[in-house]
């Protein structure tokens, strides 16, 4: 890590933008700060630039990315009010679970195919975003600057970058926030077990209303006209 005249370690430059109207930033200074003390130096080393910048597109198209060239992570501005569609209502209920939004107490709702997700305030949202999405990309940036031996030629596939990219975030939290990676494992697993039955109620409306088309399709009148 390259060092000050005092022999301090230079941490990655923050950028600030405006975020998008009605948005704000994810995460804080201050939080930057508490991240930055505790990482281990290996997953900050060469690391250039953290961007805040505002969103451009979607809630989540992405909610962060990392540049290797550029030794560049950016970071998009959210609202405290989400509200995003899915293909299917399956899609809109798993949304939740998926980015562990209830385990950081989150209010999640669901209707149809659209999920609703409201945080109580920035700071409640700034620490979900710590864990679920900048660590991840910490993640990457660690992936690219030591990258395993590998044959000339062999390209690691995309999806397999981003599943070593959580089970290292994964690891990296625990390892770095201990005591509330046990508390937060507990709420997931609470979380799980409330919204079990609700989501083997909406698979089944889901398989029933599936059933109905095909027998409606199957005994159309239309060919006797």
């Amino acid at each position: 890590m390259p060092r000050d005249r005092e022999g301090n370690v230079v941490m990655p430059r923050i950028v600030h933008r405006k975020p998008r109207p009605g948005d704000v930033h994810p995460i804080t200074r201050r939080q930057f700060k508490m991240v930055f003390d505790r990482l281990p130096l290996e997953y900050l080393y060469n690391l250039k630039t953290v961007e805040l910048l505002p969103r451009e597109g979607d809630i989540g198209s992405p909610f962060a990315f990392y540049s290797a060239r550029e030794k560049r992570i950016a970071i998009y501005s959210l609202p405290l009010i989400w509200e995003t569609n899915h293909m299917d209502e399956l899609g809109a209920d798993l949304f939740g679970p998926y980015l562990r939004i209830e385990e950081h107490r989150a209010q999640f709702e669901t209707d149809g195919n659209t999920a609703r997700v409201t945080w109580a305030n920035e700071s409640q949202m700034g620490f979900w975003f710590c864990r679920i999405v900048l660590l991840h990309e910490f993640s990457h940036h660690f992936r690219a600057t030591y990258p395993s031996k590998r044959k000339p030629g062999y390209k690691i596939k995309t999806g397999y970058e981003e599943l070593f990219a959580d089970q290292k975030a994964n690891d990296l939290w625990a390892e770095v926030f201990p005591n509330a990676a046990k508390a937060y494992e507990r709420a997931r697993l609470a979380a799980r077990e409330r919204r079990r039955p609700e989501i083997r109620r909406r698979l089944a409306a889901r398989r029933r209303r599936r059933e109905i088309t095909v027998i409606t399709e199957r005994n159309s009148t239309s060919r006797h006209d």
